[in-house]
């Protein structure tokens, strides 16, 4: 984690290949919803490419790993959150 230099607020820089990190930042300008991060910066150093991506405390992976009874119609609030 590092602050954002003008921001001021907390960034995560996340290093891939050049070509995945372009694939990935495209993938995550064209989508636009609240529960996605977003890529404030990119940056080419030594051959990689680095996403400065917005903090997230946890990935949606994680999230869906927590092991918890949900009720139909949260799944539903969910399910229509998504799309």
């Amino acid at each position: 984690m590092e602050l954002g230099f003008r921001t001021n607020k907390v960034v995560v820089f996340k290093k891939t290949t050049i070509e995945e990190g372009l694939k990935e930042h495209q993938v995550l300008q064209t989508i636009k919803h609240r529960n996605v991060i977003s890529v404030q910066a990119a940056f080419i150093h030594d051959s990689y490419l680095l996403l400065s991506l917005k903090y997230c405390r946890f990935t949606l992976e994680e999230m869906l790993l927590v092991p918890l009874k949900v009720e139909e119609c949260h799944v539903q609030y969910i399910a229509c959150s998504v799309s």
